[in-house]
């Protein structure tokens, strides 16, 4: 999916990877909320505008996988969103490639490994108050 990104979205992919890199160095100034609040904001305003089978939704979800593990608890306000979101790519991912449609955008391994990658990391942020975001999601991928 990168190399199709390359062309056109260079400057934003730039942007996401220093994003990335601030979450995950020290964290400090990441986690005071004025300045996590103000990333996320940006972040999910960009999450909005995206469709699910958009490539440029797999360097925003690698971009949010970080986040997400920096502010932990403080995520909560955007990660039923994101864990209903993540849940809907995936479900559509696998459908897709169960009925021999792998050639389908959405379909990409890309966008498979960054939503579990986004669901794990609201996994470890939130710990056991992630449980209640999980419950709800259906239909299971195993359904």
């Amino acid at each position: 999916a990168w190399p199709r990104l390359l062309g056109r979205s260079r400057p934003l992919l730039i942007v996401y990877d220093s994003i990335s890199v601030l979450a995950s160095g020290p964290q400090d100034e990441f986690r005071k909320p004025e300045n996590g609040q103000k990333i996320c904001g940006v972040i999910m305003q960009k999450w909005a505008g995206l469709k699910d089978d958009d490539l440029n939704m797999v360097p925003l979800l690698e971009c949010l996988t970080p986040i997400i593990t920096c502010l932990g608890v403080d995520f909560i306000p955007h990660a039923e969103a994101v864990a209903q979101r993540c849940h809907a790519i995936l479900v559509n991912a696998i459908s897709l490639i169960a009925q021999g449609r792998d050639d389908e955008t959405s379909a990409d391994t890309s966008f498979i490994v960054s939503s579990l990658d986004v669901l794990a990391a609201l996994c470890e942020g939130l710990g056991s108050q992630v449980e209640a975001l999980f419950k709800p999601l259906q239909p299971s991928v195993s359904d």
